[in-house]
C-alpha cells in the first residue's frame, strides 16, 4: 500500500503507469487499464506528481495515430485518458489544483480538450471518435469551477468561450448520446457562470450567457429545459443562438450534419427549425432593419442578423472548411444548401435583399468544393443544388452558370449523375418562357424561341442519359448546347 511517505514508491508507481500509457506501447488492452488506474490514485500519489500525470495522459489522447511500428492507439485508451484527467481534478479540488496544477500544465490540459472535442475518428465501429468528445463534455464544468470561477487568473475567458461555443456545436449534432452529453455539459457550465457573473462581467462571457440561459433553460416562449435526446426539443431552442455571432460559425457546422443527415426524424425538426428561422429574419424590404427587433440577448442589437447576414455566413463556413473537414462536413453542407433553395429562402434574399451576388457566390463556391470529386454524394449534391438556382428568379446570370453546369454534367462518368442533370435540365427548359420573360413586349420573342426550346426537350427526353455509351452522349450534349443557344 502507498501512504504519503513512500516517495519512491510513488515515483516508481507512477513512472510505471506512464510507461504502460505511452502511445508507443503495443498493449492497447494495458494502455486503456493504465489510463483508468492513473484516474483512480490517491491525492497524496496524484498531487505531487500531477505535473507529470497529467501531460502524460494528454499525450495518450491527443495521438489519433501510433508512431511509425508501434502497435495501435484505440479510441478507448483516449477516452480513458481524458476520464483519468477529470477524476484527478475532482479529487485533488479547489486547493490542491490551486496548488499542484501549474499554469503551464493547465494550458497543456486545456488544449488538449479542445483538441479531444474534434476527435472524429472512425473505424467499424462507427464513430468512435465520439466517446472521446464526451469525456472532454465532462471536463469542462469541472475546469471551469477549478480555474475559471474559483480562480479566474489560471483560465481566460478566451478558453471557455470558445468550449462553450464548442459544446453548442455538439449539442445539436446527429448522435442522440453525444447531444445529451454535450448539452448536459453546456447546462453544467451555464448554471456555474450565472452563478458567479462577478467572474464573466469583464469578459466577453457577459452577452453569451443571457443567451444561452435562454436556449437552454428556457423563456415564455419555452418555459422547460431542453430534452437533450428529443429533437423536437433541441433544434426549436438552439437554432435560434444563430442570432449570437461567436456561435454562428461552431452552430452552422453542427446543423448541416443533422440537416444533412439520414434520421428522418432528425432531419425533418432540424431542418425545419433552420429554414423557420431563415425565414423569420429581417431583410431591408421597404427601408432598414427595424429597430424594435429584439435579438436572442435580448439586446437591440445587431445580434438579431439579417437574412443575406445569415446566408452570406452559411456561405463562409463552406468555404472555410478545412480538408479534414470535408470528408466530413461536406456532403451534409451541400444536402443544407439543398434545403435552404427549396425553401425559398434564398429566393426571398434575392427579392427583397437584393442578394444576386450572393446567389453567385454560392454557385462559384459549389462548383469549387465540388470540383473534379470523384465522390458520387458530393456530385449530386452539386447537380441538386445547380438545378434549384437555374431557376432562381431575379438572377439571370446565376441561371446561365447553373444551366452551363447541368449540360456539363450530362456526359457525367456516373449514371444517376447524368440522369438528374437531365432531370433538372428539363425543369429549366420547360419553365423558361415564363420565368425569362420580363414583359409583354418578350412575349413574341419566346414565340419565336418555341421551335428550339422544342428542339431541346426532344433531345433531353429521346436520350438515355443513364444507359447510352459516353460517346453518344456527348454528342447529344453538343447538340443540346446548340439548340440551347438559339433559344438564349
Amino acid at each position: 500500500m502507498i501512504i504519503k511517505g513512500d516517495v519512491r514508491d510513488q515515483s516508481s508507481l507512477v513512472a510505471t503507469l506512464i510507461g504502460r500509457i505511452d502511445p508507443r506501447t503495443t498493449d492497447k488492452y494495458r494502455r486503456r487499464g493504465a489510463a483508468l488506474a492513473i484516474g483512480c490514485l490517491p491525492e497524496c500519489v496524484a498531487g505531487p506528481n500531477a505535473k507529470v500525470l497529467i501531460p502524460a495522459l494528454v499525450s495518450a489522447f491527443v495521438a489519433r495515430s501510433p508512431a511509425p511500428g508501434h502497435g495501435e492507439l484505440d479510441a478507448e485508451t483516449r477516452r480513458n485518458a481524458v476520464l483519468a484527467c477529470v477524476q484527478l481534478l475532482r479529487r485533488l479540488g479547489e486547493e490542491g489544483a490551486r496548488q499542484h496544477i501549474s499554469e503551464a500544465t493547465l494550458k497543456i490540459f486545456v488544449d488538449g480538450l479542445h483538441v479531444g472535442m474534434e476527435d472524429y475518428s472512425v473505424d467499424v465501429r462507427g464513430d468512435v471518435g465520439s466517446w472521446v468528445r464526451e469525456a472532454c463534455f465532462t471536463a469542462w464544468p469541472v475546469v471551469i469551477d477549478l480555474f475559471f470561477l474559483s480562480d479566474g487568473s489560471r483560465l481566460t475567458s478566451a478558453d471557455v468561450t470558445r468550449a462553450m461555443s464548442t459544446l453548442v456545436r455538439q449539442s445539436v449534432e446527429r448522435i442522440d448520446r453525444v447531444r445529451e452529453a454535450a448539452g448536459t455539459a453546456l447546462e453544467q457550465a451555464t448554471t456555474r457562470l450565472l452563478a458567479s457573473k462577478a467572474s464573466t462581467a469583464e469578459s466577453e462571457l457577459a452577452e453569451l450567457i443571457p443567451a444561452l440561459e435562454r436556449a437552454v433553460f428556457g423563456d415564455a416562449d419555452h418555459p422547460n429545459p431542453v430534452v437533450w435526446v428529443n429533437a423536437s426539443s433541441v433544434y426549436p431552442r438552439m437554432v435560434p443562438l444563430l442570432g449570437v455571432a461567436r456561435f454562428r460559425g461552431d452552430l452552422f457546422r453542427g446543423l448541416v450534419v443533422a440537416v444533412g443527415g439520414i434520421s428522418e426524424t432528425l432531419v425533418r425538426y432540424a431542418s425545419s427549425s433552420f429554414t423557420e428561422y431563415l425565414e423569420g429574419l429581417p431583410t431591408f424590404e421597404g427601408g432598414e432593419k427595424s429597430a424594435g427587433l429584439v435579438g436572442i440577448s435580448g439586446n437591440k442589437q445587431d445580434d438579431r442578423l439579417r437574412l443575406s447576414d445569415a446566408l452570406d455566413a452559411f456561405i463562409q463556413v463552406i468555404e472555410s472548411l478545412q480538408a479534414h473537414e470535408r470528408e466530413r462536413l461536406l456532403v451534409p453542407a451541400l444536402e443544407t444548401v439543398d434545403v435552404i433553395l427549396n425553401s425559398g429562402v434564398v429566393a426571398k434574399a434575392v427579392a427583397s435583399d437584393g442578394w444576386a451576388g450572393g446567389a453567385a457566390r454560392l454557385a462559384a463556391v459549389v462548383k469549387t468544393v465540388v470540383g473534379r470529386s470523384k465522390d458520387a454524394r458530393r456530385v449530386l449534391g452539386a447537380v441538386k443544388i445547380f438545378g434549384n438556382l437555374a431557376v432562381l428568379e431575379g438572377v439571370p446570370a446565376v441561371r446561365t452558370t447553373a444551366s452551363a453546369e447541368l449540360v456539363a454534367y450530362l456526359a457525367h462518368p456516373y449514371p444517376r449523375v447524368r440522369r438528374l442533370a437531365s432531370e433538372h435540365l428539363f425543369v429549366v427548359v420547360s419553365s423558361a418562357p415564363t420565368s425569362l420573360s420580363a414583359n409583354e413586349d418578350d412575349a413574341d420573342e419566346d414565340i419565336e424561341d418555341a421551335p428550339a426550346a422544342d428542339d431541346v426537350e426532344d433531345i433531353l427526353l429521346t436520350t438515355d442519359w443513364e444507359n447510352a455509351p459516353i460517346a453518344e452522349l456527348r454528342l447529344a450534349r453538343s447538340r443540346l448546347s446548340v439548340e440551347l443557344a438559339k433559344s438564349s
